[in-house]
């Protein structure tokens, strides 16, 4: 078994080590919420004044992830248990046992093998290693304020490395994703889709705004599916992550224009002029009038 335990290092003053619940209790601008502007600045408002709250078993398989692979074994027996007796989710003894586990996130053992399968992968990839065995911490939190529009930001970090093993940078942002492929089309595909470049800028203004200094930032994807590969991408400040910020500066903007207004308009608050896809073509349109 590859080893799961990382190198810590103090947590810096400018960061804290706050729990989720804690974190999502601050109003400030967030990745999560920020994105919803570029639908529009109403589905922002309703994000803002309606943060998600239920938790699912998906979601906790992922914190099973994220906590074995970027915090350890130690930190994944404090905050996850294990069901590994009969019966479903529904049975009698699976709700006495999640009784006798209240607090903890609970995971079936079948969870818990893809889990354990999902983290020694990414341990055992040399880059990745080579990354993550660079002291640092795990679920950092980050508040600071955005200079252009004097909003107040948060941010929660998979992890930050003192060091990078690419430059001589001070910090490393590690971000890890779960994707169906290592392809770096297809990752590039999802970050363009899921703006994690945008969450990439804005993590990254945390710690320049906080340290001085600009990270270098790593996409860490692991394979949800066996057998599980591993690929590590470097977001470069003078392309991908320069694309981010234009991206976020735009959004932040536009926060910053509604917060002064009072005004949230949804996408469309005029009359709009309805245009039928480039795929429908006349011979499609004459089939269809047929």
């Amino acid at each position: 078994m590859t080893a799961l335990a990382l190198p810590t290092a103090p947590v810096p003053e400018w960061a804290s080590v706050v729990s989720e619940q804690e974190y999502r209790a601050e109003r400030a601008v967030n990745y999560s919420t920020l994105k919803k502007m570029a639908d529009s600045p109403r589905h922002y408002r309703h994000a803002v004044d309606n943060p998600t709250s239920g938790d699912t078993s998906a979601r906790g398989v992922l914190r099973a992830i994220h906590c074995l692979t970027l915090e350890g074994p130690e930190a994944f027996g404090e905050q996850f248990a294990v069901y590994d007796g009969a019966g479903t989710r529904a049975s009698k003894a699976y709700k006495e046992w999640a009784a006798a586990n209240e607090g903890k996130t609970l995971l079936k053992a079948s969870e818990v093998e893809e889990v354990y399968a999902i983290a020694e992968a990414v341990h055992g990839h040399p880059a990745a290693r080579r990354l993550l065995t660079i002291p640092g911490n795990s679920e950092l939190s980050l508040r600071w304020t955005d200079g252009p529009t004097g909003m107040r930001c948060r941010g929660r970090m998979d992890r930050i490395a003192h060091g990078s093993p690419l430059s001589a940078a001070p910090y490393a942002v590690v971000d890890l994703k779960t994707l169906d492929s290592t392809d770096p089309r297809r990752v590039a595909s999802h970050v363009a889709r899921n703006m994690w470049d945008v969450q990439a800028a804005h993590y990254s203004d945390g710690v320049k705004s906080l340290t001085g200094a600009l990270p270098d930032y790593y996409l860490l994807v692991v394979e949800r599916k066996a057998p599980h590969d591993v690929a590590v991408f470097h977001m470069h400040p003078e392309s991908a992550l320069w694309v981010g910020e234009q991206r976020r500066r735009r959004l932040l903007d536009r926060v910053a224009e509604c917060e002064a207004s009072g005004v949230w308009p949804g996408r469309s608050p005029d009359i709009d002029e309805l245009t039928l896809p480039s795929w429908l073509d006349n011979t499609d349109a004459d089939l269809i009038l047929e």
